[in-house]
């Protein structure tokens, strides 16, 4: 392996491979020296997040791809001595925050502006509402103010919040981050100045039970709808799904012909009921190796060999084997000849199809007939073979059909809050232009958006046609359910711990991700629970709360049921007024969207 590592390297320089160079190949332990180009790349690579051993091999492989030979090679010890006298800090990075308590940020406008929105459309404020003055404009000559489109009911879809289903599955873990000083140039510098604090922002993590949960309202009573179980798996953008599904079509094409044809990807084209000329001996019932080699002593080597044979030639052939001590009993002959004739087709083999000299072979083998969304069946297939990766057209698929089956007709929504995999460019441009099956309007006409521009001058145009991040106010999940659902799911596995009967269906357990997903579901399907066990009902209230100011001492003296809760826009204090009303969570100055519920007990 050495060998042909060298020899590998040698060519990657562009130079002949010594052989006498192996017995100097081991990498150097040297001092990498301040402020080299050597000291940038280690850096760069550390604080893009690779570890050591990766560093030290991209190093090398700069160093190779740059004209050096295997004796220039640099040992790992270098990088961690390297990395030791570099000044840095380390440092946990932090959870990116889902909005800002300055009021004049870009997110906290946009926040306003969203909420503003949505009550309008809701109907429950109308254009005179004062609180929507700061937004009014001049555009006659009289001197008159009036509201931009964005606020004009005239022109907003209506919301109908009883018709309406919420969905929510995103989490986020920190990691650690290393950083080093930097001077305007970008290049390492112990007396530079660092970056900021960077964030980070994942799904869930590896090894885990995840599902995106749904819940809505019909005929005034909560229901909830099926999950979306994607455990063990991150969501990714369209674009880094399909660059996923280009992986798989790559991989199939570079099997060996004995995996191709164990797989399927080589298919045979013959009639099972039919024996070719070509055919060797050993189609035939009963006929082994052995008996094959014994017939090519006569000149049998193919079923057309056979065929072409008469009945009265038989007794011959068997004589002749025979008399050679490779013995085939007349009997058998004739068994063998009968079988050929009554199955022979005097006509070669037909070839085997092979899907992998195809450009795309899922495509060659499953064809591009479309499903109601559109999808071609090759693409389905190819999803079968990615198991870590879901992409976020297949969630939302599942949200837009799971909603449609509570409503008769068209005039309903769902929201989902500031999923980055939602709100990318690539998923609103595919929801503008899928239509839900069976109707005239698009994915983009259901779901809860902005409109008419209404953030587009905020934060460059990120807030625009979308959420400004996230609403606990308008999603009850986010609220209390959530929460509802672990409590619940822990109650059943501490109570099924006292089955002790192995296997017991009834149980609930935590161990694995598919466990996992199999207790959430089963707590949140009504029909398993008994229906009405767990019922929630939501009502949208439009309302002004008194801000009360208080000191932090008395604040801690109240308990916890009247506890007051910071506004995230000001510096304001309200009261909850019982265990059983939800918490506001976000007050846009005085135009605030407050979620009431009730519930039976668990």
């Amino acid at each position: 392996m050495r060998v042909i590592s060298n020899a590998y390297s040698a060519i990657i320089a562009g130079h002949e491979y010594d052989p006498e160079s192996r017995k100097a190949s081991a990498p150097k332990s040297i001092k990498i020296p301040d402020g080299s180009e050597y000291q940038n790349i280690v850096a760069d690579l550390i604080e893009k997040g690779m570890s050591i051993r990766q560093t030290h091999d991209e190093l090398n492989k700069h160093i190779i791809k740059n004209g050096g030979g295997p004796n220039d090679k640099i040992g790992k010890s270098s990088v961690v001595s390297c990395i030791k006298r570099m000044t840095k800090i380390t440092y946990t990075a932090g959870k990116r925050p889902q909005g800002t308590s300055d009021p004049d940020k870009p997110w906290s406008q946009a926040r306003r502006r969203w909420a503003a929105q949505m009550l309008l459309r809701m109907g429950e404020i109308e254009e005179d509402d004062p609180r929507l003055d700061e937004w009014r404009i001049v555009e006659n000559g009289d001197g008159e103010k009036v509201l931009p489109k964005c606020f004009q009911k005239a022109h907003l879809s209506k919301i109908d919040m009883s018709r309406t289903t919420y969905w929510d599955e995103c989490h986020r873990k920190a990691g650690k981050v290393t950083q080093f000083p930097r001077d305007e140039n970008g290049k390492y510098d112990p007396e530079g100045t660092y970056s900021e604090e960077q964030v980070t922002m994942v799904v869930k993590f590896a090894k885990e039970g995840r599902m995106s949960f749904g819940v809505g309202e019909k005929d005034g009573v909560g229901v909830r709808c099926a999950p979306f179980d994607y455990s063990e798996k991150n969501i990714q953008t369209i674009l880094n799904y399909e660059k996923e599904v280009q992986d798989r079509v790559q991989q199939v094409k570079k099997l060996s012909d004995a995996a191709a044809k164990t797989g399927g990807w080589i298919q045979s084209t013959r009639d099972p009921n039919k024996f070719y000329r070509d055919n060797p001996t050993t189609v035939l019932n009963k006929v082994g190796q052995k008996t094959a080699d014994k017939l090519q002593h006569a000149g049998i080597n193919t079923i057309g060999d056979l065929a072409n044979l008469t009945a009265e030639e038989l007794p011959g052939i068997a004589d002749h084997l025979k008399s050679i001590n490779k013995n085939v009993t007349l009997p058998s002959l004739k068994k063998y000849f009968d079988e050929c004739k009554q199955k022979y087709s005097d006509e070669d083999m037909p070839p085997d199809t092979n899907h992998l000299k195809e450009p795309n072979p899922f495509l060659s083998r499953y064809g591009d007939a479309k499903d109601e969304w559109g999808e071609p069946a090759w693409r389905n297939e190819v999803k079968k073979c990615i198991h870590d990766k879901v992409c976020v057209t297949d969630l939302v698929k599942f949200m837009v059909t799971e909603s449609k089956k509570l409503y008769e007709d068209d005039n309903w929504h769902f929201y989902h809050d500031a999923l980055s995999q939602l709100t990318h460019k690539v998923c609103i441009n595919w929801m503008m232009q899928t239509k839900v099956p069976g109707e005239v309007k698009t994915v983009f006409d259901h779901w809860i958006h902005s409109e008419f521009d209404l953030n587009k001058g905020f934060g460059g145009g990120r807030f625009d046609l979308r959420p400004p991040g996230n609403s606990p106010e308008l999603m009850p999940l986010d609220n209390s359910l959530n929460q509802d659902i672990h409590v619940a799911v822990n109650r059943h596995v501490v109570l099924s711990s006292l089955l002790k009967v192995e296997n017991d269906e009834r149980t609930f357990s935590l161990r694995t991700p598919k466990q996992i997903a199999h207790a959430y579901a089963r707590v949140f399907d009504q029909n398993e629970l008994g229906g009405e066990s767990w019922r929630k009902l939501l009502v949208m209230r439009s309302t002004t709360i008194g801000c009360c100011q208080q000191p932090s001492s008395q604040r801690r003296k109240l308990p916890m049921s009247l506890r007051p809760f910071p506004c995230k826009l000001c510096t304001s204090y309200w009261y909850r007024t019982g265990t059983k009303v939800l918490i506001p969570f976000v007050c846009v100055t005085n135009l605030v969207v407050r979620c009431a519920h009730y519930c039976d007990n668990l």
